[in-house]
């Protein structure tokens, strides 16, 4: 027996399920000096720019540490092949968005590019590659315009018209 996933009352039950852990793991980041947010099961810790340049780092091992042991007490397990630690230095990508620098969430660069060659393609007459297809084209066109109105924009316009050429 499972339970069904994709319905449309997921979220409200997995918010449901995760209050107490959401609550306590919020209390240990809060307490060791950072943030904690939740997408469905992405955890994330993170940490504001630090003003006292002379005052150490939080420690990422207590953190790590805590997270486990609370997780396991809620029932849950943390999977040490997907725990990252996103060094300041380093792209920081959560859920599929690129974070750096403190401004608005991004999509990756590589993604954008991958996005435009398939465009590309398409108007030179070469058509997609093996895997690639125009919906999941137009499902990347969409996540682009998400995050990047105005670059998506342009990408849907580009796709419309190829559409009008074929």
């Amino acid at each position: 027996r499972c339970l069904p996933q994709g319905a449309p009352t997921s979220p409200g039950l997995t918010n449901t399920l995760c209050m107490r852990l959401d609550r306590r793991l919020a209390g240990l980041a809060a307490k060791l000096g950072w943030k904690y947010t939740r997408y469905a099961d992405d955890l994330t810790f993170s940490l504001a720019p630090r003003k006292d340049k002379k005052k150490h780092p939080p420690r990422v091992g207590s953190l790590l540490g805590g997270v486990a042991k609370i997780a396991a007490d809620e029932g849950f397990a943390v999977h040490p092949d997907k725990t990252r630690v996103a060094r300041k230095g380093g792209r920081q990508q959560i859920t599929g968005l690129v974070v750096n620098d403190g401004g608005q969430p991004r999509v990756p660069r590589k993604l954008r590019r991958q996005v435009r060659a398939m465009l590309h393609n398409l108007s030179q007459g070469k058509g997609l590659r093996e895997g690639e297809s125009l919906s999941q084209l137009a499902g990347y066109i969409a996540y682009v315009e998400m995050n990047h109105p105005k670059l998506g924009k342009e990408m849907r316009a580009k796709l419309a018209a190829l559409g009008d050429l074929g």
